[in-house]
């Protein structure tokens, strides 16, 4: 199974169609092979553009407006860039 870690996270949140709504959800599966650890940077990365996520039972529960949501958007496209840099072929 593949490390999944915040560019896993955030790749699934953008998936969502924000312009109909200001929450959306996160299945807990994608963020369960994250150590405490992990989780908790992951967490702080995602609420460091103003989105808010919370546990909601067996998923995360994010809310925030379009600009926060936008600031998730260019975080996908940094941590997607640093994965392309970072692969050894």
């Amino acid at each position: 199974m593949a490390h999944r870690g915040p560019e896993t996270s955030v790749k699934s949140i953008l998936k969502q169609d924000f312009h109909l709504k200001d929450a959306f959800s996160l299945d807990a599966k994608l963020l369960s092979s994250l150590q405490e650890e992990e989780l908790n940077i992951t967490k702080a990365m995602i609420e460091l553009g103003g989105v808010t996520l919370q546990r909601n039972g067996p998923s995360f529960t994010g809310t925030g407006d379009l600009a926060a949501f936008s600031a998730l958007g260019a975080l996908y496209v940094a941590l997607y860039a640093l994965h392309l840099l970072s692969r050894s072929d």
